[in-house]
């Protein structure tokens, strides 16, 4: 976006009704990303958490077998 800012190329958001000729817009832009930024590192976290409750419980199961083993944990 910046890139395109630079060469004077506006770029309009139809969803968002942005348009980043304007400076209002391009504040309300970089506010709106920095809340997707803080949602997808809250959601990473908590992805992460979850594979490990789920290792620490010992209910994790991966969708294929471990290289050298067999189903029911045999190598």
């Amino acid at each position: 976006m910046r890139k395109l800012q630079s060469l004077e190329i506006p770029i309009y958001f139809e969803k968002e009704n942005i348009n980043t000729g304007s400076m209002e817009s391009e504040l309300f832009l970089t506010i709106l990303s920095s809340i997707a930024e803080g949602e997808s590192a809250s959601i990473s976290e908590n992805a992460k958490w979850s594979v490990k409750r789920r290792f620490q419980n010992g209910t994790y199961k991966l969708g294929y077998t471990p290289y050298g083993y067999d189903w029911d944990g045999k190598i």
